[in-house]
């Protein structure tokens, strides 16, 4: 079990595996939106704070530093995000890492490192299985298309899929995002860009 809170909130953290690389790992706080940098030491982690949450902000998503690419305006509408789609393959970015963790619901504490580029979330028969009784059997997907765009697409889900706190159908991601499927609770987490 792996354990850590905030140094902003401090919020407490219980994880049944967390996968941090040697390079550190980023991490959002789900409860005051701080950006932290988690390292292992002497098999404990450490956490740093990188930044506390501006109060001000509209989203999560404007609070995160994406590493890769410039910041781009969040309110794509579903046609834009497919046009923008257009000519991407699917595939995983070389020196970035993605995990998706579960903040809250049944499965809480439960960590997923992303090694392909799309991902199915639902109940059962999916690459991300939840015990969670109010998410359909495939409720929604995670594309990753290289270094040029996340996207998370529902798949005609019974509740839906939630961004951020918005309803969604397609919507770009990044590091920091919260998805809400069901009863549960995601966040996408970004170790730490690598030099290749």
């Amino acid at each position: 079990m792996v354990r850590f809170s905030c140094p902003s909130c401090n919020k407490m953290y219980s994880f049944s595996a967390l996968p941090i690389p040697e390079s550190g790992a980023e991490f959002l706080c789900a409860r005051c939106n701080s950006r932290c940098f988690l390292t292992l030491r002497q098999d404990e982690v450490v956490v740093e704070l990188l930044a506390a949450a501006d109060s001000e902000a509209d989203s999560v998503s404007q609070q995160v530093f994406d590493s890769y690419r410039p910041e781009e305006e969040e309110s794509f509408s579903a046609e834009d995000v497919e046009r923008r789609l257009r000519g991407l393959i699917t595939e995983l970015p070389i020196g970035v890492e993605y995990a998706l963790g579960v903040m809250e619901g049944p499965d809480r504490g439960m960590m997923m490192p992303l090694h392909q580029p799309v991902i199915v979330i639902g109940k059962t028969g999916c690459d991300l299985n939840l015990r969670d009784t109010s998410v359909s059997r495939e409720h929604c997907r995670i594309e990753i298309y290289g270094r040029e765009m996340i996207v998370v697409r529902d798949l005609d889900s019974n509740w839906g899929t939630f961004k951020n706190g918005a309803h969604v159908s397609v919507a770009t991601m990044k590091p920091g995002d919260q998805l809400q499927i069901g009863k549960t609770m995601l966040v996408l987490i970004q170790t730490r860009t690598t030099n290749h």
